[in-house]
């Protein structure tokens, strides 16, 4: 537990507890708004992500006193922040925004929840702000994409395509490990102790593949099944 709490500094739990805080309360209140007053909420967090990346990118140029193959990422939540937006502004496919909706959930709530897994310990810096925050509004997009009405969940229609377009983001994170030299979710080895040493060929199809397939699962039948019930007041917006 020690070592839990020393891996990062206390503001930096106090910051995914506010970030945390902050868009439960967004949500809370966008519950009371009506369908436009939620869609425009939407596309924020989409703009907000894209523009994010983006100054994570200058930033870290800047610091490194120039650009190189260094700064590229191919980590999923790196490609969630530009594919989300890119669903979003520019293809309005249900099953391109529906894949973007699952996976910015659960890689933004995990993050802000557990910022262990994804912050490195010492001073609260820039790129740690960034991260936090950036994360929160991944979350936020998931779960206001389909609170919003802007995808509508639908078990039996978006489970096979879903999976598909995560097994594709999974070609991309592997081909980032072999072409940076660096280890992308887990895909070049194993890291998170439990099953380390085992190969690659045998963790993915058999540890991988079926914990998606669950995940997708999840989201699809508990979204579907609560964007129905959520009640809409077209007549009683609050902003």
């Amino acid at each position: 537990m020690e070592d839990l709490l020393s891996y990062i500094t206390w503001q930096e739990y106090a910051l995914s507890g506010g970030v945390f805080l902050f868009f439960l309360g967004l949500i809370l209140i966008l519950h009371r708004c009506s369908l436009k007053t939620r869609r425009a909420a939407v596309y924020f967090a989409g703009f907000a992500m894209l523009a994010l990346e983006i100054v994570r990118y200058i930033y870290r140029a800047v610091v490194n006193g120039g650009w190189s193959n260094e700064l590229y990422n191919f980590n999923l939540c790196n490609i969630l922040v530009v594919y989300a937006p890119i669903c979003l502004f520019a293809f309005y496919n249900r099953y391109l925004l529906g894949s973007a909706g699952a996976f910015c959930f659960v890689a933004g709530l995990s993050v802000v929840l557990m910022p262990f897994t994804m912050i490195k310990g010492g001073t609260l810096d820039f790129l740690n702000i960034q991260s936090i925050i950036s994360h929160g509004f991944m979350a936020f997009f998931g779960y206001e994409v389909v609170a919003s009405r802007l995808y509508k969940p639908d078990l039996k229609k978006d489970f096979l395509p879903i999976f598909v377009i995560f097994l594709v983001m999974c070609f991309f994170m592997k081909l980032g490990c072999y072409m940076l030299n660096n280890n992308y979710f887990g895909l070049d080895e194993f890291q998170f102790g439990l099953f380390d040493g085992v190969p690659f060929e045998i963790y993915f199809p058999f540890i991988y593949i079926p914990l998606a397939l669950l995940y997708i699962f999840l989201y699809l039948y508990i979204a579907g099944k609560n964007a129905r019930k959520m009640p809409i007041y077209e007549y009683k917006n609050i902003i």
